[in-house]
């Protein structure tokens, strides 16, 4: 593979961990920018989760779990990532599936009266993957 192919790929093919599993609601967030080909081999090599037990939706949040069947992360996967106003809203609402995903996890029960909690955590992974993908995208420039 030569070097631009390999630039190309790491522009393409990236992970990016928005929640810290030693945080304050113990699981981790990831983030995976890629083709779902490569986000399958990814979930099917780290965590044994076969192809045909995946979905496919153009964007999505899949929680894994230990074999005991406590949560273990979730990945918010994207087949592709430009800074796009539409790419920001679905990345804003697969955050909010990992927020929920999170405060169900810690029993924490949202409503409307009670909804601080959930706004917070949404706005902290958009803004972690927000601090992320621009800083990703000044590297790349200053690397040209």
């Amino acid at each position: 593979m030569t070097q631009k192919q390999q630039s190309k790929k790491s522009k393409t093919d990236r992970l990016f961990i928005l929640c810290d599993g030693d945080s304050i609601y113990g699981v981790s967030i990831y983030l995976f920018i890629g083709t779902y080909a490569k986000y399958s081999k990814y979930i099917q090599k780290e965590y044994n989760i076969a192809p045909e037990d995946q979905k496919f939706f153009g964007a999505s949040f899949q929680t894994i779990y230990h074999e005991s069947g406590k949560m273990e992360c979730g990945i918010i996967w994207m087949p592709l990532f430009k800074q796009s106003f539409s790419n920001w809203m679905t990345l804003s609402h697969e955050c909010l599936h990992a927020a929920m995903k999170i405060l169900e996890k810690c029993s924490v029960k949202i409503s409307f009266s009670n909804h601080e909690s959930l706004a917070y955590l949404q706005e902290h992974l958009l803004s972690t993957a927000w601090n992320k993908l621009t800083e990703n995208k000044r590297n790349n420039r200053n690397t040209k």
